[in-house]
Order: C-alpha cells, then structure tokens, then sequence
C-alpha cells in the first residue's frame, strides 16, 4: 500500500507498506511515464486489476512492469479536491483477487483520510517552519526586548534585546513574574493588571514609562502590548519595549533650545521690522526732497563731490 502526492505532473511516494521480501516503490515518478495513472486521474474514480496477467486494462509494458514487481492485483484511487487530482493511493497484491464493493469502499475512505492525514502533516511543517523563522527573527533583534508572557502575566519567551535591554538572562526570567519589570509605585498602583485588562480588552495597551533593570536601575521604555488570541481564548501577551532612556533626558534641552530659538525669531522679527520702518522713513524724506520739488535751486561741485541745494 503507498500513497502517491501529485505535484506538477510527478507521481511523489514518500512511504509504502509492504511485506518484507517486496521491493520498495518509494521515489518520484513522471505521470506521462504511467499510463495507468493517468487513465486513472483522467476517469477521475478508482481503478481496479483482478489479475495484470489476464486483464486487458493494461498494455504489455505495464503488465510486465506489474509482474517484475511482484503487483498481480490492485486498486487505485484519485483524490480529486476542486476539480484538481491532488493524490492517488495504490493498493496492491502479489495474487490475483476479486476486489469486493466493500474494500473498494474502504479504499476511498482511506484515500480521503490519507489525504487529510498528509494535508494536515504538510501544514503543521509550515507552520512549526514559520514559527522557527519569526524566533530566528525575534532572537536576531537587539535594540527592542520583545517577550511573551501568559494570562497571569508570567513571562514564556525573551529574546536577546529583551536581556541586553532588561539585564536578565532568559533562565533568569521565564517562568518568572513579568511584574518585577516595572517599579514600586507602579506595580502598587496595579500599572502591571491595568496593562494586561487594556490589551485584552482594546487590543493593545500602550506602554510608556520608567521600568527596572535587574541591577535595580531605572530606565525610561516606549514599548505596546498586544493579546495572543485562539479565536476569542486568551493565550497571553506580547510586549515589546525600547528603551529610550536618552532621549527623555535629553528632552529638558531640546526644550530649552526650542525656547531660545523661538526668542531668538522674535528678536530678529522685531529688528527686521525696526530696520523697514527706518527704511521706509528715509524713503519719505527722500521723496520730498527730490520729487514735492524736483529742480534745485544751486548746483556746487567740489573736486568729485556735487552738492544740491533745494
């Protein structure tokens, strides 16, 4: 018995069951390389030989095929799944036999389960795949902490920025209350519950504020925690933090700076203003001097310099 997965126009046996002494059909076969499987997909409902050394359903190249690995009778079954062959399964015998409607019944149950069986293999490789490239992922990022923790908010997971910002080694810490992250007055103002209820409830619960480090300093993280759900059963939290430390400190002077700076408009719109006033005064002055009565009276030169008297 083997279960064959179709996959671009190839026949793949991943395993067989046999008596010992049969040889082994495990491998990869061209579908237009096997007839009988083609015949079968294209009917598109099982295929079954009483005796391949009498039936007429299979050419001489088959047959002997058939013979040389001890096959004399057989059923095959397609799983077709939205009009596409997706599968075959291959039951076979070393004498002849009159198949009966019942074990050709349980042959495409089989069939379907095995195909179920081979899905749901297929997706759990995915999916444990996947699950190693987000760790690989989450281990490889340094400058944010991101750890899971569980309904009662004991931590699960912790990644390598989680314990180069935190300071806690991840034996230190899993298993461990995720609590002793944030400080005294916090945690006595139940900061640590609040978080979790908000996440659960909105969706994410933001998190600003000063934290604690396993030598006891503190440091100020921007960071969100976000709910791990199986459909509407809470699996526990995500929380991923910064620490932004220097930059709050350095918030004070970029305050003052902007301050200055803003002083320092001010005074440079005043002067500007101060300077077209004048501008504009001497622009005056000289409109009347020139223009209210524009022929002088006396024209004086003295060597390069010409005096207007009005």
């Amino acid at each position: 018995l083997y279960y064959c997965e179709l996959e671009e126009g190839e026949a793949i046996v991943r395993r067989d069951a046999s008596r010992e002494g049969l040889p082994s059909v495990v491998g990869v076969y061209p579908l237009n390389q096997m007839p009988v499987f083609q015949a079968v997909l294209e009917a598109g409902r099982p295929f079954v030989v009483e005796d391949v050394s009498t039936t007429e359903v299979v050419d001489e190249v088959l047959r002997e095929l058939c013979l040389q690995t001890q096959v004399v009778s057989f059923i095959d079954v397609p799983v077709v799944k939205a009009g596409r062959a997706v599968g075959l399964l291959c039951i076979t015998q070393g004498t002849p036999r009159r198949w009966t409607d019942f074990e050709r019944e349980l042959a495409e149950e089989v069939a379907e389960r095995t195909w179920a069986a081979v899905e749901r293999a297929r997706a759990e490789a995915a999916l444990r795949a996947s699950e190693e490239r987000l760790k690989l992922t989450v281990e490889s990022v340094r400058d944010y902490a991101i750890f899971t923790l569980d309904p009662e908010r004991r931590v699960t997971s912790w990644n390598r920025g989680a314990e180069r910002v935190f300071g806690y080694a991840a034996d230190e810490i899993v298993g461990g209350s995720g609590d002793v992250l944030f400080t005294p007055e916090d945690r006595a103002a139940s900061a640590p519950e609040h978080e979790a209820l908000t996440a659960a409830a909105e969706g994410r619960a933001d998190d600003d504020r000063w934290h604690l480090r396993r030598d006891g300093t503190r440091f100020f993280a921007s960071g969100v925690t976000t709910p791990l759900k199986d459909g509407e059963r809470l699996l526990g939290f995500v929380k991923v933090a910064r620490d932004l430390t220097e930059q709050r400190e350095a918030e004070p002077e970029r305050e003052r700076l902007l301050v200055r700076l803003e002083e320092l408009n001010e005074t440079l719109e005043q002067r500007v203003l101060e300077r077209t006033e004048a501008l504009s005064h001497s622009q005056q002055r000289f409109s009347q001097a020139f223009y209210v009565n524009p022929i002088p009276a006396c024209m004086t030169t003295f060597g390069r310099e010409t005096f207007v008297e009005v």
